[in-house]
């Protein structure tokens, strides 16, 4: 297969060469280029040691072996129309009926840029990919930047529930405390209210012993006797 595109870019190129029109253009340049054909024909790019078929025209709309091309090139009538040239477009360009019993070749058109506008153009790559670099740079930067500003607040988010855990924690041993404190002031409070009931009670029984004790001190045997006999019923 490699050989075969040789021979044919070799055959190409030596019907071409012979009335080969340099065209000069300048990059982002829209460029046309004619053809000696009228009916239909496929438009070549040769750029040896290799060769493209870019589209085929018809009578409706042309038909693109590759649907890149569909963005670069267009047809009307005798002419194909290149937009915004780059340096993958230069090359030599030619059409080629659609007759293959005798096929034949256009005049090949040659696109070329001057060295300066190779210089410029090599000048515009450097500045964009010097650009690129700085554009990657700072988001790099702003990326290490918010990747910092996220740690720290994950780090204080941490922290605080950390704290928050502790807390909670240290309420939940503290309530028992709390608790069982609570209970015995309860209790000794009832016990209180208990004892300041029971006293005077209890004085008010002393209070009565010794009354009783008084009593039977004072009390003869003789008064006893007599109040005895003074009880008595009279016999019948």
């Amino acid at each position: 297969m490699r050989i075969l595109q040789l021979h044919l870019c070799l055959l190409i190129w030596c019907q071409t060469a012979e009335t080969l029109i340099d065209q000069l253009v300048h990059l982002g340049q829209n460029v046309t280029i004619n053809c000696d054909f009228e009916n239909e024909v496929n438009w070549f790019l040769l750029k040896p040691p290799y060769f493209s078929v870019i589209l085929r025209t018809f009578p409706g709309s042309p038909f693109y072996y590759n649907e890149h091309y569909r963005q670069k090139y267009s047809v009307a009538s005798k002419h194909l129309f290149i937009n915004n040239v780059t340096s993958d477009e230069l090359g030599v360009y030619f059409c080629m009926n659609t007759d293959c019993s005798k096929p034949q070749f256009s005049n090949g058109t040659r696109l070329y840029i001057t060295e300066q506008t190779q210089n410029y153009t090599v000048v515009q790559n450097i500045q964009q990919n010097h650009t690129l670099v700085k554009y990657i740079e700072q988001n790099q930067t702003s990326w290490q930047t918010l990747t910092l500003i996220s740690g720290l607040i994950n780090a204080v988010l941490v922290i605080v529930v950390v704290i928050g855990l502790l807390k909670v924690c240290d309420c939940r041993n503290k309530r028992p405390a709390e608790l069982s404190q609570q209970l015995h002031n309860t209790d000794l409070q009832q016990t209180q209210l208990i004892q300041q009931h029971l006293d005077p009670i209890a004085d008010q029984s002393q209070h009565a012993e010794e009354d009783s004790s008084m009593l039977y001190t004072n009390i003869h045997p003789g008064q006893v006797n007599s109040t005895y006999v003074a009880l008595q019923l009279p016999k019948a």
